[in-house]
């Protein structure tokens, strides 16, 4: 998957503009991709939690298809 918007990925976090740099696919394939990386390294389970902006709920769980089409068992 291309991303328009590579300066949103930090060190230790990711960060963007809700409907502009994040969108819907792009937060799924994140999920997609911790997913695959956890499980990769012997994970089984995550944690995913959220703040109170307007986009979080709709972005949680995106994030949290993703990462449960790998196999991996979320919490929220």
């Amino acid at each position: 998957m291309h991303v328009p918007f590579p300066h949103i990925f930090k060190r230790y976090d990711i960060r963007g503009i809700a409907g502009e740099e994040l969108n819907p696919a792009l937060v799924e394939a994140l999920g997609r991709a911790v997913g695959t990386h956890l499980l990769r390294r012997g994970g089984r389970d995550a944690v995913v939690g959220r703040d109170g902006r307007l986009t979080c709920k709709e972005y949680m769980d995106l994030f949290i298809r993703g990462a449960l089409s790998t196999g991996l068992d979320v919490v929220d």
